[in-house]
């Protein structure tokens, strides 16, 4: 028995690739319950590096200092380095707060104990109780995937082991454990699914637990496909602007089934509204018909809007966030370049060439001047409000903001249009049309060379501009 055991964790171990490196030692989170001693002993006996850390919440005096010596004298027997944290007074006694507690702790001892990662001792009835938990409050398929094996630095060797299987391996090695009196609380909300839901599935149907975590497992493969194809339609059809906005084109994401612009939705969402949980259904349901219809607007959790637009290749949907303050402006020397970190590290540059030496590309990421028509310093800096300006072949002035209404930008893309400008005014709409009167009147002239770059994200990812 206790072959096989140790047998099956080394195998969930190599399946899942947990164990990535030997140099340095992992740390164990032990608590002294069953679960985390079987761990510990586990990976030591597996001639793994291991360190523990046992963490103290002070909720009850007589059991922390005996969960302590059991530790202790666990440790001290094996010749294992014991981490013991307590918590701080103003860590408030709830479910939540001790978790995040917890984490913490675990990553800064990880840190001073020089380990590359975490073990954590959640067992398969860990995972069927998590599932069953979110199934009750409600979750879709990411949430039924229940705890990854697998989420650095954390890692779960014993997530395909049964508690029985582990109490009982414990028996014939002759290994005390310690239980928290807490665990037995059914006013406790795991406990309740623990001691009370989980026997009587069992009872319905034997093997009810094994098969609710195969379950898990079986839309791990789903979900990873729905991520994949998720991954395809941001490249294909999203690109990102300094992280605060997202634009996607809605006539390319309506080529997807519904589930797939969904997940995309969701993760933009997250991204923008820097949430550490995904937006609810109604929010995602409203965001996707702003998609489906190409018109509309949803204001959602976070401050974060979903507008969409109509452009001359087609509607966009933007998602993001209103720009608090306008964009700060930044001297242009020439020659010379100046980097706007505030808008993904977008570089303008200014070159001065003879009409003769250079040759314009056509690409709206450069323009031409007649340098003599550029009065004073350059500046990169944003739109004012109610600001005028000339664009080439305009018979007259008109309001900035009109001509973006008519090149069909959206609104929300408005605000962070960037601009180069002399002591006059604008020489040149960055991504748009250069000023009239800074057009080029002779090849022979000396000319201005504008340009800017954006360097690519993950994904490829680029501003706004129409490039």
């Amino acid at each position: 028995m206790a072959d096989s055991f140790l047998e099956n964790i080394e195998r969930t171990i190599e399946r899942h690739r947990l164990l990535r490196t030997r140099t340095f030692p992992t740390l164990v989170g032990l608590s002294g319950g069953a679960d985390s001693v079987a761990l510990l002993l586990a990976l030591h006996r597996l001639g793994i590096s291991v360190r523990a850390a046992h963490l103290s919440h002070g909720w009850d005096q007589g059991f922390d200092e005996a969960a302590f010596k059991l530790c202790d004298d666990l440790t001290g027997r094996f010749g294992i380095t014991l981490y013991w944290h307590v918590a701080p007074a103003e860590v408030a006694r709830t479910e939540t707060a001790a978790r995040a507690w917890r984490r913490f702790a675990l990553r800064a001892i990880m840190a001073d104990a020089k380990c590359f990662q975490i073990a954590l001792g959640h067992t398969r009835d860990d995972q069927v109780e998590t599932l069953l938990y979110r199934i009750a409050r409600g979750t879709g398929p990411t949430g039924l995937i229940g705890m990854t094996p697998n989420s650095f630095p954390y890692i779960r060797p014993l997530i395909e082991t049964s508690r029985s299987a582990v109490e009982r391996w414990l028996r014939e090695q002759m290994v005390e454990w310690i239980d928290d009196p807490s665990n037995r609380d059914t006013s406790r909300r795991r406990n309740l699914i623990r001691h009370e839901i989980l026997p009587r599935l069992e009872e319905v149907h034997p093997g009810a637990m094994s098969n609710i975590a195969r379950l898990s497992d079986l839309i791990a493969f789903e979900v990873s496909a729905l991520e994949e194809w998720s991954d395809r339609l941001l490249s294909e059809s999203g690109y990102d602007t300094a992280g605060r906005k997202f634009c996607l084109a809605a006539t390319r994401l309506r080529r997807y089934p519904q589930a797939i612009v969904y997940r995309a939705l969701r993760r933009v969402l997250m991204t923008v509204a820097e949430l550490d949980y995904p937006p609810d259904r109604a929010t995602l349901t409203a965001a996707y018909e702003v998609v489906a219809a190409g018109v509309g607007r949803v204001d959602c959790a976070g401050g974060v809007i979903v507008a969409a637009a109509s452009r001359a290749e087609g509607s966009v949907v933007v998602v993001g966030k209103t720009r608090p303050t306008p964009l700060e402006p930044h001297t242009l020397a020439i020659p010379g370049n100046v980097c706007c970190n505030d808008l993904s590290g977008m570089v303008i540059s200014a070159r001065v060439r003879s009409g003769r030496d250079w040759r314009h590309d056509g690409s709206l990421r450069s323009v031409v001047l007649r340098r003599a028509s550029v009065e004073g310093p350059l500046y990169v800096r944003g739109i004012t409000t109610g600001e005028r300006w000339q664009p080439l072949g305009s018979p007259g002035s008109r309001k900035v903001s009109d001509y973006l209404i008519d090149r069909k930008l959206p609104r929300l893309l408005r605000e962070d249009q960037v601009a180069v400008a002399d002591r006059h005014g604008i020489v040149w709409l960055v991504g748009f049309d250069i000023a009239d009167r800074v057009k080029v009147q002779n090849d022979n002239e000396e000319q201005l060379v504008l340009r800017f770059r954006v360097p690519a994200g993950p994904q490829g990812q680029r501003l706004h501009y129409p490039l």
